[in-house]
């Protein structure tokens, strides 16, 4: 149904809509009692059978399709080489059963076990898609498993298959050996660079924008809220999209939205209007600046309640108030900006800007105005003396420079992801600086947004 300019999907409708994406319900009830039980468990074991073959629209995914010969919990395990993975346990009732396996990658070929209570009940063989023509894939480089984080087994990200804006965009999922685990293609003259998972992880919110797709000012842009499967929720309509999107709790979208030479930031009401939170333009003219407003990063953090919005052309982010829409304080190279310890410790061309757990800033930067190389910086926020005081980087003297785009996430661990944008890499890096997991893309291919992920399985239907 259409509600306030949204294209919505219930969720409660999708077991009618996509009756694969669920599981049958149980059989007709069997003969109850101990032996009778004792008998069935004897009987039906044997005749247990399953079937798995590649989803239809998405071809790394596997759809396995069993006879429930046991009740109990449920599993299932694929393998391949030395390699293992099994699914987490579902209480089952004896009948036809289904489920979605995810994380294969493309083109190959895995022994599929069916585990109900640990143990195994039956056993096949099946073969992924190959990868999608003119899917960009990544060589791995680094792989040091004993400093990598153990919280992240996969990562989504998007990418060109070729320059900045040019050519078909794809958001994708690679795995921990460098491997293409999932792919969609993004619609034609559309760009795909802010792909983010949803704030309670189920979700894929992937960005159509029509500003560098088309070069229509961003009046078609949108996002899609899509599942593993293909099936798209929702699709809200972000006119305007420039750069950054982001989720709030509630599920609503906020997003820079440009006009000319201003951008706002626009949020969405809850009866799907839009409106403007805050003008760029209107803050620089009270302050006496001109400049144009062009952002890159859009961070909303619910402990805060406030939004992080950084602007390119400002070379500031602007902390803004999510309920006055008042900028409370800016960090960069306008007036009145907080300074920074070191004096050469400023960050440039910064992307990716947000706040980590432990309340310090994380930016990726340019090593100095006009530097070469592109660096993470991290910085402790003093409100009594207006100071971002740097407290860790990483980067300088490594070589690594990303003319455009990029960000820097903080993982469970302690290591630090740094992606590098438009020279499409990305690199894990301990506290002390040691490299322990590197992809490149070397087709001239751009990277957007990135989310480090640990189970895929929140985001199957």
């Amino acid at each position: 149904m259409i509600l306030g300019g949204r294209l919505r999907i219930s969720r409660f409708l999708l077991p009618i809509l996509f009756p694969a994406c669920v599981s049958p319900q149980p059989g007709p009830a069997t003969e109850t009692g101990t032996d009778a039980a004792a008998d069935t468990a004897t009987d039906t074991t044997e005749t247990a059978w399953l079937d798995v073959q590649p989803h239809p629209t998405q071809g790394s995914l596997l759809v396995a399709t069993w006879n429930q010969t046991l009740a109990g919990e449920t599993a299932l395990r694929w393998s391949m080489g030395d390699e293992s993975h099994t699914t987490s346990a579902i209480t089952q009732a004896v009948g036809e059963q289904q489920r979605i396996l995810a994380g294969v990658p493309y083109g190959s070929t895995v022994t599929v076990d069916l585990l109900v209570d640990d143990q195994p009940i039956a056993s096949t063989t099946a073969t992924t898609d190959p990868l999608p023509e003119n899917m960009p894939r990544p060589t791995l480089l680094v792989a040091d498993e004993a400093g990598q984080d153990p919280d992240l087994n996969y990562l989504l990200l998007s990418t060109s298959s070729g320059g900045t804006w040019g050519g078909a965009w794809w958001t994708a999922i690679i795995d921990r050996q460098g491997r293409v685990v999932w792919a969609r293609q993004g619609q034609s003259h559309r760009v795909n660079m802010q792909v983010q998972t949803s704030t309670d992880g189920h979700d894929i919110l992937i960005d159509q924008n029509s500003y560098w797709g088309s070069f229509d000012n961003g009046v078609n842009s949108q996002v899609d809220r899509v599942k593993l499967d293909g099936t798209v929720l929702e699709t809200v309509p972000t006119p305007g999209l420039h750069h950054p999107f982001t989720e709030l709790p509630d599920g609503r979208l906020a997003w820079g939205a440009i006009d000319g030479t201003d951008e706002t930031l626009a949020v969405e009401q809850a009866d799907g209007s839009v409106a403007n939170l805050w003008s760029c333009r209107d803050f620089l003219a009270k302050m006496g600046a001109s400049s144009n407003c062009g952002s890159n990063t859009l961070r909303y953090d619910a402990d805060r309640g406030t939004f992080l919005f950084s602007f390119f052309t400002t070379q500031t982010v602007f902390e803004i108030d999510a309920t006055t829409g008042s900028a409370l304080r800016w960090f960069g190279h306008l007036d009145g900006s907080y300074t920074f310890d070191p004096d050469d410790s400023a960050f440039w061309w910064q992307h990716g800007v947000h706040w980590t757990d432990a309340g310090t800033l994380l930016v990726s930067t340019k090593s100095a105005n006009g530097g070469h190389e592109t660096m993470v910086r991290e910085y402790q926020v003093d409100d009594d003396t207006q100071t971002l005081t740097q407290i860790w980087s990483f980067g300088e003297g490594q070589g690594i420079f990303a003319a455009d785009m990029g960000e820097a996430w903080r993982l469970q661990g302690g290591n630090t992801l740094h992606n590098y944008g438009t020279t499409a890499r990305v690199r894990e890096v301990t506290s002390d600086g040691q490299v322990v997991w590197d992809l490149i893309w070397a087709d001239g291919n751009t990277i957007g947004r990135m989310t480090a992920l640990s189970s895929l399985e929140p985001l199957l239907p």
